[in-house]
């Protein structure tokens, strides 16, 4: 079996294409890092100056005009940045697209309005896209697993090494060991470097500083990584074992490679609205209003004069928070099509993989 692992080690590192997609993912390490050093740098930028500011002024206790700071909150909305997250270098989960922004008020039957707003970002990430170690183990690292193993055994087949081997007492459970851990190793070498070369490029630079409380949940996302890849190796030996030449085997891994980390990943949305429709925001804002006026009219126009101060305030709180059911049961049903999006995408090893790291690194929609 030593043996086995040595020779599919050695056979693998001087092919061309584990060279070249190897290369190619310790540079993507690289570029992500400095891209993501760059727009990280702006968000914190944008974060801190509106964030001092507001907590300036709820902690004021001077009284210009009578006015405490903490009756800011009572008197109008207090918006709220949420705060850049230092390990979305590693699972960034869909953080850019998700709301940035929140306006909460006290009134509206603690309304949370929340919207995306971004004065700055850096041109590499509008060009490009958000690459992290998910996305590029999800994409580049899972297909140098199929590649590395789609001609395992056929290869062995149409050279006639596979017989050969097998007419040696070895068992097959062995042969299977020892081309998993030989191809294994072979992935480990540019993902390690790349690990290492991101971890340099973020510890070098002042803008964010990892600290030992990160590195564990570094580590179990490397963990997960390798588990990841572990799958596509082992599907591209099942593959490999079941075919009788190295096309065949390629053109199959490659189909399936498709399937699971392109076509089920991107789908799972409009499988969603599908066959979980809900209506559109401007509808609820239209029903949310609706609903308020039908409460407020009840003592309005020429009624009003016949209710009491304490009946207005109690009818104005009971639109407000029938206003806010409407948009609470809206919420609600954005968040059951989103399930229904993870479930159907956790029918690729991707979907488990990205929920999990976000798990981990406590991104994503769950944070």
């Amino acid at each position: 079996m030593k043996h086995i692992v040595i020779r599919e080690l050695m056979n693998s590192i001087f092919k061309l294409r584990f060279l070249l997609l190897g290369s190619i993912l310790v540079l993507l390490f690289a570029f992500s890092s400095m891209a993501f050093l760059a727009d990280y740098g702006n968000k914190i930028e944008e974060y801190e100056s509106p964030q001092q500011l507001l907590n300036k002024q709820l902690s004021d206790t001077r009284k210009p005009d009578g006015i405490l700071g903490l009756h800011i909150f009572v008197q109008r909305p207090i918006n709220i940045l949420r705060e850049p997250h230092q390990l979305s270098f590693c699972v960034n989960g869909n953080d850019d697209t998700l709301p940035n922004y929140f306006s909460v008020d006290n009134k509206n039957y603690q309304y949370v309005n929340s919207a995306i707003k971004r004065k700055d970002q850096n041109p590499w990430v509008k060009t490009f896209g958000t690459l992290d170690w998910v996305y590029m183990i999800g994409i580049i690292g899972s297909f140098m697993a199929i590649t590395l193993s789609y001609d395992a055994f056929t290869g062995d087949k149409e050279e006639g090494t596979l017989r050969l081997l097998l007419s040696n007492s070895i068992p097959r459970y062995k042969l299977l060991l020892g081309k998993f851990f030989g191809i294994f190793l072979t992935l480990i070498i540019p993902l390690m470097i790349g690990y290492l070369i991101s971890l340099i490029i973020i510890n070098l630079s002042n803008i964010v500083s990892i600290g030992i409380s990160d590195f564990p949940q570094i580590l179990l996302i490397i963990i997960l990584s390798l588990i990841y890849l572990s799958v596509f190796i082992f599907i591209g030996l099942f593959v490999s074992s079941m075919s009788h030449n190295s096309s065949a085997s390629l053109i199959i891994l490659l189909f399936m490679w498709i399937v699971y980390t392109l076509i089920i990943p991107g789908s799972s949305t409009i499988f969603a609205r599908t066959v979980y429709k809900i209506p559109r925001n401007e509808e609820i804002v239209k029903q949310s209003w609706e609903s308020y006026n039908d409460v407020m009219k009840t003592m309005s126009g020429s009624n009003r004069a016949k209710f009491s101060k304490t009946e207005r305030a109690r009818n104005q709180y009971e639109a407000y928070r029938v206003r806010g059911e409407v948009s609470d049961r809206y919420r609600r049903k954005k968040f059951a099509q989103l399930d229904i999006a993870r479930l159907f995408s956790r029918f690729s090893p991707q979907g488990p993989f990205k929920f999990a790291a976000e798990a981990l690194a406590g991104v994503g929609i769950p944070r």
